[in-house]
């Protein structure tokens, strides 16, 4: 195929993901032209002119935001710039418990990130004129060097689906890829040991505030969790709970103190609370039932590179068997500038 074709073959496969396979207007009636176009010449050329051999392409992050509109649904009017187009966590949030959390994220890294841990926060107050200053500086420890791992998925389609199905069972796809690599994300985040990362998970590393049930867990221990977390000056608007799903049902129907005055885990005004801090159930914990509480400010996600995630299409090299592989990846790391800003359980609470 010549180079012209394979540009205007992506041009219009771009154009494809970008404006979506449901027509809502004149011109999205067309971009599902587009798309049914690049369809029918991925199945009938390829790279060397043979029919039914379509190239792999790249396709960007940004594109998968399709044509992000304000004020007006004409193609190409008001488009949303691109630097409010989606990145990593955005794409995530429906699929990872991390995603949720206000967690500070350090995107677009080159190269690799030396980050202090803080081990005493600074100390501010008012000082009599003329006199010396009694507050104090804040304490750092060693820091910890964030470096980019791969976070990778990959996925086999049949063609036989994809030809029969139409283009738009790739948005599909895409979306069991993202909801894999959320739930990836969240099990390092909370359970790494440090051989997957260069940074240990929450429930792994030191300096965190520990407690042990011993027994079934109650509302008194759970309020206990909270205190030294927030004589840390916490951001408070990052406070929240990621806890177990066995947790949660075992929570949701034990009482506050006695019955008729609420549940340990009980709606709030903007979803699950335990003690008016949210609360999100992952299926990362089950095994052992544990429960983590935090000011996710402090947990820094750290992704390398001009696109979160880099999605490849390859329709050469399963040719042989009938089907298409996508290839996702993600340069990713993490750490916890704050450690005792969060409260781990060392048994479970749902006892």
């Amino acid at each position: 195929m010549s180079t012209r074709r394979f540009n205007d073959l992506n041009h219009l496969l771009q154009r494809a993901f970008r404006d979506g396979a449901i027509p809502a207007s004149p011109e999205a009636e067309l971009s599902y032209d587009c798309e049914r176009r690049a369809k029918e010449v991925g199945a009938a050329t390829g790279i060397s002119g043979t029919p039914g051999r379509g190239p792999s392409f790249y396709l960007p992050l940004e594109l998968l935001a399709r044509d992000l509109s304000t004020l007006s649904s004409a193609a190409g009017a008001y488009l949303v710039s691109p630097a409010d187009r989606p990145l990593l966590l955005p794409l995530l949030k429906p699929y990872s418990v991390l995603a949720n959390l206000n967690v500070t994220h350090l995107s677009n890294l080159v190269g690799n990130l030396s980050l202090p841990l803080v081990s005493s926060t600074q100390v501010s107050g008012f000082t009599a004129q003329n006199a010396s200053y009694t507050t104090g500086d804040l304490q750092l420890s060693l820091p910890v060097s964030c470096v980019p791992h791969l976070l990778t998925t990959t996925v086999k389609v049949s063609r036989t689906l994809i030809y029969s199905a139409g283009m738009d069972i790739m948005n599909g796809v895409i979306k069991e890829v993202l909801s894999s690599m959320g739930a990836a994300l969240d099990k390092a985040a909370l359970l790494s040991d440090g051989t997957g990362s260069s940074t240990k998970g929450a429930l792994n590393i030191s300096g965190t505030n520990s407690t042990t049930f011993g027994a079934a867990s109650s509302f008194p221990a759970l309020l206990a969790m909270q205190t030294p977390i927030l004589q840390t000056n916490p951001s408070l608007n990052s406070l929240a709970w990621v806890a177990s799903n066995p947790t949660r049902e075992k929570l949701m129907q034990k009482p506050k103190v006695t019955a008729g005055v609420g549940f340990c885990w009980e709606k709030g005004s903007s979803g699950d609370e335990i003690a008016s801090w949210p609360v999100y159930a992952s299926t990362n914990l089950d095994a052992s039932g544990q429960i983590v509480a935090g000011d996710w400010s402090s947990f820094i996600l750290c992704t390398w590179g001009p696109d979160a995630i880099q999605l490849v299409v390859d329709n050469i090299t399963g040719a042989g068997t009938g089907q298409v592989k996508i290839y996702a990846t993600a340069m990713v790391d993490f750490a916890i500038a704050r450690p005792t800003a969060f409260s781990v359980s060392s048994d479970s609470a749902a006892q």
